[in-house]
């Protein structure tokens, strides 16, 4: 069920996505639920290989259409060329000169649709002597020093890479449809994965690439803390004089009161312990309240299955439950981040099963129910089970 109410600034676009896995599918339910039309052309019996994981593709799915589609099929290309015609943008995730192969490379996409906004997301970029080597999270995150210093990986660690390269795909898909509108046919639009995780260590990297001294940030009031009754919050008084002041009067320091950021670095360790000392006084009640009151940055430490029962996100509609009804199961997702005049859109369907919408998105283009019939049973298409 599409929600008609939000505004959608994205509604009319049309984006044609064969990225898979997790910086495509992340980038493209952004934009579904700003209002594009998403499009996933996914091979026929296996469709995009998340899918394994049910709960996981259902999560990155929503609100799309997928067309069961065999890029090998001859018969597949007059399918390609109106898909392609017809729409506003193309997303591809594979290896650099993988649809080339397929006979999808640039030039015959240009060839469908002179304006078709294209991007292309891969590990490494379409250049370089890694171009073609497989990889996965941990290996962009090594390659662009997020690793230094450590010698293991939680994999229940945040996909950095494919996160970052997603928001980067949807800069590169709005920036390109900006241009197309402005001063024609933007190039196609190369999005590595190392490249954005380089970018976003970039105050990071450059400080030791140009022998810059690093900013000391190790102040004694920003970190996790316990409180008397066990649970824990953070303080994060980064810098700011008038926050250390605030704080000092209540967890016990007022002899702490006025010192300032050089002295407070030079004895972190034990200022943090009295800070701590103090927190463990008073219960997390108590300080909820009395940190608000004197307006000291701080926030709960919540577990997973408590941040939606926070009154920020609750206020804010974070987690809507979705589904029901003749829409699947219901479940609990993640709106986007964006609020237009205080409504957030989206999401606005379920996950699609693989192949749900072949026939409906080819009778858009055009193709009768004989044309389709005819894709079927040669296995360019497939319908769902």
């Amino acid at each position: 069920m599409r929600d008609q109410k939000a505004y959608l600034p994205l509604s009319g676009v049309r984006v044609l996505c064969l990225a898979e896995q997790f910086p495509g599918p992340y980038a493209t339910m952004i934009l579904s639920d700003l209002g594009a039309d998403i499009i996933l052309v996914e091979r026929p019996g296996l469709g995009d290989p998340s899918r394994i994981f049910p709960e996981f593709h259902a999560s990155l799915a929503r609100g799309k259409r997928s067309l069961a589609l065999d890029l090998k099929s001859p018969a597949s290309r007059g399918v390609m060329k109106r898909l392609v015609a017809q729409s506003d943008v193309f997303i591809e995730g594979f290896r650099p000169g993988t649809l080339a192969r397929l006979g999808w490379g640039e030039t015959e996409l240009r060839s469908a649709n002179a304006n078709i906004v294209i991007v292309s997301v891969s590990g490494y970029g379409q250049s370089g002597p890694y171009r073609m080597r497989p990889g996965h999270d941990i290996s962009y995150q090594g390659v662009a020093g997020l690793l230094a210093g450590r010698t293991d990986f939680d994999t229940s660690e945040l996909p950095w890479a494919d996160l970052v390269s997603a928001l980067f795909c949807v800069v590169a898909v709005l920036t390109g449809l900006h241009a197309r509108n402005s001063h024609g046919s933007p190039p196609l639009a190369d999005v590595s994965m190392l490249d954005c995780l380089a970018s976003v260590m970039t105050p990071i990297t450059l400080q030791t690439l140009n022998n810059w001294p690093r900013p000391e940030m190790n102040e004694p009031a920003y970190g996790i803390f316990t409180t008397g009754s066990g649970e824990r919050l953070t303080l994060s008084i980064a810098h700011e004089q008038m926050f250390w002041d605030k704080l000092c009067p209540l967890v016990g320091m007022s002899h702490a009161v006025g010192m300032q950021r050089k002295e407070r670095l030079a004895r972190t360790a034990a200022l943090a312990s009295e800070i701590q000392a103090g927190l463990q006084q008073r219960p997390f009640a108590h300080w909820a309240e009395a940190l608000d009151e004197a307006d000291i940055p701080w926030g709960p430490v919540h577990e997973h299955a408590a941040v939606a029962d926070d009154p920020q996100a609750q206020a804010r509609g974070l987690f809507p439950r979705f589904g029901g009804e003749g829409d699947g199961a219901a479940m609990v997702l993640t709106r986007q981040p964006i609020a237009y005049g205080g409504e957030k859109p989206g999401p606005r369907g379920p996950a699609p099963r693989l192949g749900q919408h072949t026939s409906e998105i080819l009778q858009g283009l055009g193709f009768s129910d004989s044309e389709i019939a005819a894709l079927s049973a040669n296995g360019a298409i497939a319908q769902p089970a």
